[in-house]
């Protein structure tokens, strides 16, 4: 009993939670999201990257050094100075290489979106779902409590019976375990609520926060066209936005490779010279070395095409089937998902409207005409105790079939890519 009530202190000092608040939370504060954002940066600065062309290739040799230590003491007029030469290349892109770097770049960026998108949606049903399930968990608990007060008034009444000579008995102990259940219900609601309440401060990265009751609104009815939802899916679900990337970046990735069997040409130019002279042939007088410039072309040999380009085309070729069939295969997915959705709110919507319109007005004019029959002294606590517990039953239907309703379509929100806290319209 203590416990309860400092629970009962605790969420009362708690603010409300509003689904919109805990939807905004989740975006900007869970790691999950901040991770793929991250991830989304990090493939955009590999988009510049694959732009930039290869450096250029400087070497520089010094050669015809001697070694032998005998000749250092020789006059430099009697040697030949060592020859300094240098030489500089850089590739001519001619094939478009760096562009279709950057093509398959972009399309890691699409993914890194995608993914980004794929955590927020999933982070988003999983926060819708914990915050129904915690207005379920309360609308239970009203309704414990509800009837814990009617129970109490049909003890009293057979207590009453009981006192004025009437064999009520049995019935003051029924009604007596009743409550009894009422209070381990209880006990099993608000240990389930501890537990929502974690998934929600972990959804929202505040571990140690209070979670208060939810301040709930139900998204209002609205018809449901399955094949307009599809469309909705197709253009919205990351899924398919990734399958559509790798695409692309498969397609880039054969034509690198049908364009490497002719391979971009390496330009070069070359300079050499002697610093010293150069003595001539009959170790007379030195002759001035003069500089010598040279260019160049450096062009590889596809000799292996077989083996390499060509096995990369086929298996570039084959990874961009596999994204075309990966994308049908969540086509059918997510119509599925779309489909089950719907028929799952449809459902709930049905059962909504049965039980307002007959269970529950039948069921508490049965509980009326219960207590009034007690009091006059023409019915049992027990045939009470029978209506109250029928229509207990009834208004946690009730509850139980307006939070799926909200659940699925959380669900279908998801299934179409929809990021919004309510379907769209």
């Amino acid at each position: 009993m203590v416990m309860s009530l400092l629970a009962s202190l605790l969420l009362a000092q708690a603010p409300g939670l509003g689904l919109e608040d805990l939807l905004a939370q989740v975006d900007t504060a869970n790691p999950s999201v901040r991770a793929a954002q991250l991830r989304v940066v990090a493939a955009r600065g590999g988009v510049t990257r694959a732009r930039v062309p290869e450096e250029p290739v400087v070497s520089v040799q010094v050669e015809e050094v001697p070694t032998d230590p005998r000749t250092w003491m020789e006059p430099s007029s009697a040697l030949a100075a060592p020859l300094v030469s240098a030489q500089a290349g850089v590739m001519v892109p001619i094939t478009g290489m760096p562009f279709l770097k950057a093509q398959m770049a972009e399309a890691m960026v699409a993914m890194a979106r995608a993914d980004e998108k794929m955590a927020r949606i999933g982070l988003r049903r999983a926060a819708r779902v914990a915050f129904w399930d915690l207005w379920l968990n309360g609308e239970a608990q009203r309704i414990n409590r509800e009837a814990g007060h009617t129970l109490e008034a049909i003890e009293q009444s057979a207590l009453a019976q009981y006192a004025s000579g009437r064999s009520m008995h049995h019935g003051v102990l029924r009604v007596q375990a009743e409550r009894e259940a009422i209070k381990t219900e209880m006990l099993v609601l608000q240990q389930q609520r501890a537990t929502l309440s974690a998934i929600i401060n972990a959804l929202r990265a505040t571990p140690d926060a209070p979670v208060g009751n939810p301040s709930a609104r139900m998204t209002p009815r609205r018809p449901y066209d399955v094949n307009q939802l599809f469309a909705l899916a197709v253009a919205g679900r990351p899924e398919l936005a990734m399958s559509r990337a790798a695409q692309k970046s498969a397609n880039a990735e054969a034509t690198m490779a049908r364009r490497s069997l002719l391979p971009d040409p390496m330009l070069m130019v070359m300079a050499e010279t002697r610093p010293g002279e150069m003595p001539d042939a009959k170790m007379g007088p030195a002759v001035p070395m003069t500089p010598m410039i040279g260019a160049g072309i450096s062009i590889p040999l596809p000799i292996f095409a077989p083996w390499r380009q060509l096995q990369d085309v086929d298996i570039a070729r084959a990874r961009a089937r596999a994204a075309v069939e990966d994308a049908r295969a969540a086509e059918l997915r997510i119509h599925a998902e779309i489909q089950a959705a719907v028929s799952r709110i449809t459902t709930s919507e049905q059962r909504e409207d049965l039980i307002l319109s007959a269970l529950e007005p039948r069921a508490r004019e049965a509980l009326d005409a219960a207590q009034a029959a007690l009091a006059a002294g023409e019915a049992s606590a027990l045939e009470v105790l029978e209506s109250r517990r029928q229509l207990q039953g009834i208004e946690l239907e009730l509850v139980t079939v307006r939070a799926e309703r909200e659940a699925a379509l959380a669900e279908l929100d998801a299934a179409i890519g929809h990021l919004d806290e309510r379907t769209v319209p």
